[in-house]
């Protein structure tokens, strides 16, 4: 089953959603951890965030870390991206104990580096 993952090129690569979908939405949840932890005005939060995810776009065209993204696929991910912001922002405020939330955001980064691996494997292999 992890070898079909790895080769379906499909499910990493698609013009509007696709599995790097996963990690993006969750860095916006865990920026807005971050934001909620350090104290920072929600909405200097997402302008951060916006910052970041457009950042990151453009960092992936300039290094060709993925020459087959579809162009549609990048605004997506930094749509998707301040998307997980708003849930994180709501999922942080709502669960505020300082334990809770730090498992929360520890589940969520384990999920973020699985993925992230995943997708990085594939492309490493099969790309």
């Amino acid at each position: 089953m992890l070898s079909y993952i790895l080769k379906k090129r499909s499910w990493w690569e698609h013009p509007v959603i696709d599995l790097w979908t996963i990690p993006h939405t969750l860095s916006g949840a865990l920026l807005a951890y971050a934001v909620i932890w350090f104290g920072i005005n929600l909405w200097l939060g997402l302008g951060i965030g916006i910052a970041i995810a457009i950042g990151w776009e453009i960092f992936e065209k300039i290094t060709h870390i993925s020459d087959v993204e579809h162009h549609t696929n990048g605004a997506s991910d930094v749509i998707v991206a301040q998307i997980g912001y708003g849930a994180g922002v709501w999922l942080f405020t709502t669960y505020t104990t300082i334990g809770f939330g730090a498992g929360i955001a520890a589940c969520l980064l384990l999920i973020f580096g699985g993925i992230s691996l995943l997708g990085w494997l594939s492309h490493h292999w099969y790309g």
